[in-house]
């Protein structure tokens, strides 16, 4: 609020102040108002709780039954999830679908302890039944393989009948849909204590138990089997008959494929009536809460009416001594005289109103400007996590050497890197500098480094890759953004390197036993803008063992000290050379010191990424 306004708002106060005193001196108190609303506001009080009451129990019902839903779905997540813990459990379950009409499964423990310990003479070296692969599974025997597949059957459908009972579920069952078929094949069922499947003479369906999939009556089952190449962690809940039926459905994963899905049903009336008490406890302390304020608002008035003068002038006096906004607001809206006191108190309320307005404006601003924080650095984490985070990267490979880090000077930034295995022998290395800052650049960085990271798998050559990126990202541009890109594409068997520079900054070399220095050589246009640009240059180079790569983004070198002075290549290679035998994690640490040392405490306006890459050679 201005100050002029600020002013105006106190001169009015001052006024109707003024007029108060002056009124209070000549009028009269009322006596009779209050036997007036006694009874109607008592009747107010009792049907106000009593329609509090009500829509609570709706509302919190309401929640409460969402929430019972959601709680089976998560049923059928955990079932999944031990189903998942098996490595070859895609294999399993396309050796019990394709086994099923003649697999004894077990559901005896003594029968299941005598065949493991018969299966685990045979294979000391499986230690835990989990950790065996697909390609583990496919290399034992036939008749391993059939001992194996009914340990595991047995173990599960100890797990599915310990969900069963502990969760008091109605069912809980895996089964699988023909490629070609509307049959659910069942594998795994839940039993309680009591129940028998099909195998042991009862009903419960049992391994080889076919059933008619009826088309049209589970939606979200159908979506999963529609979209199976979709992997989704998404919560798919069928109601049946008069919402009488809960069922969820959570897809079993082998690798990203589903090979196998996971039935959770409860009686909708049992999730219900298992949200009961939380119901009855919120409908309480509801009622409880309006009674309190009610009778507090009952006692307000009472005083009010009885002395509606004293009280008035009460409140104008708590106001202009600086108390609480609220209360004084709160006193003078239950003044209810129908005379000129009453006139005064709303003029002098309406004015309150106004400044409190302007209070809660500005802690909405503040409350909003801590929000986008938190979001922010919701945000910050969840770019960090898109970007390779694990050193070293690929322990088992021991030609080379790999480290990378990257610090946004906001929250969220668009530098970024990503290195990967194209196939056995060659790995590509990624560095780019997206324009601008911010949410912005971190989305445009986003869409740039998946783009990258898919087309590298089909294109033939990084000419041809960085073309089509660039076309790519030149689509529905309209903040005509662009970013830098250095790409490489490193032979690690032979050494050598094919490169595109983008608009980027030089890359640093440092040949073994030598000093880095910058690789200057002409540059291609940045992405984003020019849709019909290139061809890009392949450049091509060797590297021999004990060769560096040393690649960055413009906030190393455009970083300012106190005397807006920037660090420049020349201190920046200067920096590289004080230690060049480091290994890559050091050399990325000490240029990181240095930079901060030049810039003494000084603001950062750039992000600041960088990567070393040094190279042993095939035969180290």
């Amino acid at each position: 609020m201005d100050k002029d306004k600020r002013d105006r708002i106190i001169k009015k106060a001052g006024a109707v102040k003024a007029k108060i005193e002056e009124d209070l001196r000549t009028k009269r108190a009322a006596q009779t108002i209050y036997k007036q609303i006694q009874i109607p506001l008592v009747s107010f009080i009792v049907v106000q709780i009593f329609i509090t009451a009500v829509i609570s129990a709706f509302l919190v019902g309401g929640m409460s039954a969402r929430e019972a839903m959601r709680r089976v779905s998560d049923e059928a997540e955990l079932t999944a999830c031990e189903m998942e813990k098996y490595e070859a459990i895609g294999s399993l379950v396309e050796y019990w679908f394709d086994n099923a009409q003649d697999f004894d499964p077990i559901y005896d423990k003594d029968q299941r302890d005598k065949l493991e310990m018969e299966f685990r003479t045979l294979h000391p070296e499986i230690v835990h039944f989990t950790d065996l692969t697909d390609e583990e599974f496919e290399h034992l025997s036939d008749e391993d393989k059939y001992m194996y597949a009914r340990l595991c059957h047995s173990l599960l459908s100890d797990d599915f009948d310990m969900f069963k009972r502990s969760l008091k579920l109605l069912y809980v069952f895996c089964f699988k849909v023909g490629d070609n078929d509307d049959q659910m094949h069942f594998l795994i069922t839940g039993s309680n204590d009591g129940e028998k499947r099909i195998s042991q003479g009862g009903e419960l369906y049992d391994i080889g138990t076919t059933v008619h999939f009826q088309r049209g009556k589970y939606s979200n089952l159908e979506y999963i089997l529609k979209n199976s190449h979709i992997k989704t962690d998404s919560y798919l809940v069928d109601i049946e008959g008069d919402m009488d039926v809960a069922g969820a459905w959570q897809p079993v994963y082998s690798g990203d494929e589903i090979c196998a899905i996971i039935g959770v049903s409860e009686t909708y009336i049992e999730l219900t009536f298992k949200a009961i008490p939380t119901v009855a406890v919120l409908i309480i302390a509801m009622v409880l809460i309006f009674i309190f304020l009610d009778m507090w608002i009952l006692h307000l008035l009472k005083k009010n009416v009885v002395a509606p003068v004293k009280e008035e002038e009460e409140a104008v006096v708590e106001y202009m001594v600086g108390k609480d906004t609220a209360s004084t607001i709160e006193k003078l809206d239950k003044i209810r005289s129908k005379n000129e006191i009453e006139s005064l108190a709303r003029n002098f309320s309406s004015m309150v109103e106004e400044l409190h307005r302007h209070v809660e404006h500005i802690r909405e601003m503040t409350v909003e400007q801590e929000r986008i924080g938190t979001e922010l650095n919701v945000a910050k984490q969840i770019q960090a996590g898109m970007l390779p985070s694990v050193f070293p990267p690929y322990p088992d490979r021991h030609e080379f050497d790999l480290y990378a880090s990257m610090a946004p000077a906001k929250e969220v930034g668009g530098d970024f890197y990503d290195f990967f295995f194209v196939d056995e022998d060659r790995i590509m290395l990624v560095i780019g500098d997206v324009s601008g800052k911010g949410v912005p650049a971190a989305l445009f960085m986003a869409i740039s480094k998946t783009i990258i990271r898919n087309r590298a798998l089909t294109s033939d050559s990084l000419s041809e890759l960085i073309e089509q990126t660039n076309k790519t990202l030149c689509e529905n541009n309209e903040e005509s953004m662009f970013v830098t890109i250095w790409i490489a594409l490193i032979n690690l068997k032979t050494g050598k390197v094919k490169t595109v520079n983008a608009g980027h900054e030089d890359p640093a070399i440092r040949r073994a036993g030598g000093s880095y220095e910058l690789d200057v050589y002409p540059h291609d246009v940045v992405l984003g803008l020019i849709p019909d640009a290139g061809p890009f240059v392949e450049r091509v180079f060797m590297l021999e063992p004990g060769d560096s790569i040393f690649v960055y983004t413009d906030g190393v070198p455009e970083a300012v000290n106190p005397k807006e002075e920037f660090l420049g290549c020349d201190r920046m290679i200067k920096a590289l050379n004080t230690d060049p035998d480091r290994n890559v994690e050091d050399t990325i640490a000490g240029m990181t010191q240095s930079i901060a040392d030049f810039a003494s405490g000084a603001d950062r306006f750039d992000d600041v990424t960088m990567l070393c890459f040094k190279y042993f050679g095939a035969d180290r």
